[in-house]
């Protein structure tokens, strides 16, 4: 049982390593701590619920994507997987999107 479990996690952490190396440079390196799917967001309250916990936006906030190092908030829609920085409290500063295929 050890065995089959140990191969099982060592099968996870080569996927996510392999995943890991297929983000841009721009990325954060190594493991993404915070990741979640949005499930709702508004905009215009500067809100936004990442797997059942509400955050604020900051009204500086960077959104990244695979293909360019900024783009709009817009992109920001529920079922949407990102990865995410927070700064004082829960005032999200950075916003990575992940490919729908990223595991966590």
């Amino acid at each position: 049982m050890k065995k089959i479990l140990s191969v099982l996690i060592l099968g996870w952490v080569l996927a996510a390593t392999a995943a890991a190396r297929d983000l841009p440079d721009y990325y954060p390196q190594g493991e993404l701590r915070r990741v979640g799917s949005i499930d709702f967001v508004s905009l215009d309250e500067g809100r936004i619920v990442i797997d059942d916990a509400t955050f604020t936006i900051s009204d500086d906030v960077v959104v990244h994507s695979l293909q360019s190092y900024s783009v709009s908030k817009a992109r920001l829609r529920p079922g949407t997987v990102v990865a995410f920085k927070t700064g004082a409290g829960r005032v999200i500063t950075n916003f990575w999107l992940l490919p729908s295929s990223y595991r966590r």
